[in-house]
């Protein structure tokens, strides 16, 4: 009896609409399972934390944008704010994306210790570890440090046992974003943040000069001035995306100092799904002129999109 209602509920799922229908057969197809089997499996497994169908679908959408397999636990997801999940990907999910872009090139770890051998708070002598991630036509890596004393968290087991490890998947994580662009993803640690309310939104208003207007230049703030320790070599953001076509399109289109902020917006505008859910996301998105998701990359105005999000998120706390 529960196994037939549990087929009830998958073919209900697939019929809830065409978005849903295409994202579970989607995942179903790539998967090779039928939509049925991969309801169940994955509300027993990787989506089990899914209130809702409205959750789930947003999990299947996050796992069909990038081309992870949830059932080889390379994502998972668990509730965000209103209908909207948290999308966590593991490292097997970060280290199968980094290998699949074309300008990826090797990327070294390498671990920075205390020169006096005096251990930190992890009980370890490695206070830092660096990624350096190269791409191919770049003549400089990207390179991002991750620091002990900022990551490492006692209360947790992984942690506890396996400090270095775990520091090394953090720098790793952390370097494929910058060097990539991957948003609206995270991992374990800033899911727990983000639950517990420590990320912030940064308001789209803040953000200028990011509409395409090909009459005019685009309005440009100073940019910020930021100082280089000895030693240490600094990658910006449009240092990297300077001729990088980017998974929304290439963010140049915006001028190059722009293209940071560019970034910014699309990462605020992905935060905002969260709350709003996908139905809500992707209405707002239609009324844009827009049906899919890769189709951002034909905006021209981020900050009127940005702020239509906002105006729906608005009303939901109203």
């Amino acid at each position: 009896m529960e196994k037939l209602k549990e087929k009830q509920q998958g073919k209900e799922l697939a019929k809830t609409g065409s978005a849903n229908k295409n994202a579970l057969a989607a995942l179903a197809d790539r998967l090779q399972i039928s939509q049925e089997e991969l309801t169940r499996t994955l509300k027993e497994t990787a989506f089990k934390e899914c209130k809702t169908d409205a959750q789930f679908i947003a999990a299947l959408v996050v796992a069909n944008t990038y081309g992870l397999n949830p059932l080889l636990k390379e994502v998972t997801a668990f509730p965000g704010s209103g209908s909207g999940v948290i999308p966590v990907v593991m490292i097997d999910g970060w280290i199968s994306l980094v290998q699949r872009q074309d300008s990826y090139d090797g990327v070294e770890l390498i671990e920075n210790r205390n020169p006096e051998g005096t251990p930190n708070k992890s009980g370890t002598t490695v206070d830092s570890i660096t990624a350096k991630f190269y791409l191919k036509g770049k003549s400089h890596p990207v390179v991002v440090t991750e620091y002990m004393d900022e990551c490492y968290d006692g209360t947790k087991n992984p942690w506890k046992k396996w400090p270095i490890r775990m520091l090394r998947h953090k720098a790793y994580i952390q370097g494929a974003r910058v060097a990539f662009g991957f948003s609206g993803i995270y991992d374990e640690d800033e899911k727990d943040r983000i639950q517990a309310g420590e990320v912030l939104d940064v308001p789209a208003e803040t953000m200028i000069g990011l509409k395409n207007d090909k009459n005019k230049p685009a309005q440009v703030e100073e940019p910020v001035k930021t100082e280089e320790k000895p030693g240490e070599e600094i990658i910006t953001p449009a240092e990297i995306v300077d001729d990088k076509p980017l998974d929304f399109g290439d963010l140049n289109r915006f001028g190059p100092t722009n293209a940071p902020k560019a970034r910014n917006m699309l990462d605020q505008a992905f935060k905002i799904k969260e709350k709003l859910g996908v139905e809500k996301f992707m209405a707002v998105l239609g009324a844009q002129g827009c049906s899919m998701l890769s189709e951002i990359s034909k905006f021209e105005d981020l900050v009127k999109f940005v702020n239509a999000l906002l105006e729906e998120a608005r009303k939901l706390e109203a």
